[in-house]
């Protein structure tokens, strides 16, 4: 993350920043993977659904455009309103096959699933990540788990994880 969040780049800073550190791979590693060559997509920005269906392509991560909110309209706002208090809100949402990439008869997708679940958490309650994310203007991120349910496909069960990614600031929102 190179790039601090301005009253012109509200989305599309804040998404890039969040996106460069998931995919980071000494962040985030990909089971498929293992050397972080990035030899393939593993984080998305929309659902590919069509993965699941070949499970060759599991595990990976789609992390959603964020939601801009400015959720009390006179915390944190300066007298002349040029500051604010903004916030975000995205969705991280993690898939990997019960059988792994290699669809074998194991239950590696789980151990793939709980790996890059526990990176996950690991990566936002960093403490270095936390002082990088400070000064990219972004304050205060909490992850939430939101949903764990296993899906069938074909059969096949699938493993799902649903976060919430939160975080906001104060920010001068005019020129």
């Amino acid at each position: 993350m190179t790039t601090k969040v301005s009253y012109d780049k509200l989305e599309s800073v804040s998404y890039s920043n969040v996106f460069d550190l998931i995919n980071t791979r000494s962040n985030i590693a990909d089971p498929r993977d293992p050397e972080g060559k990035k030899i393939r997509t593993f984080v998305y920005d929309s659902d590919p659904f069509e993965h699941a269906i070949d499970f060759n392509l599991t595990p990976y991560i789609i992390l959603t455009l964020p939601l801009v909110d400015y959720p009390n309209r006179t915390k944190g706002k300066s007298l002349d309103g040029s500051y604010k208090l903004i916030s975000w809100k995205q969705t991280i949402m993690v898939r990997t096959s019960r059988h792994g990439s290699s669809n074998a008869n194991t239950d590696v997708g789980r151990t793939d699933m709980l790996n890059i679940c526990d990176a996950l958490h690991k990566t936002f309650n960093s403490s270095t990540r936390m002082t990088d994310n400070y000064s990219m203007g972004m304050h205060n991120f909490n992850l939430s788990k939101i949903n764990s349910d296993p899906q069938v496909i074909d059969g096949v069960e699938y493993y799902e994880s649903e976060y919430e990614l939160t975080y906001d600031t104060r920010l001068k929102v005019t020129a």
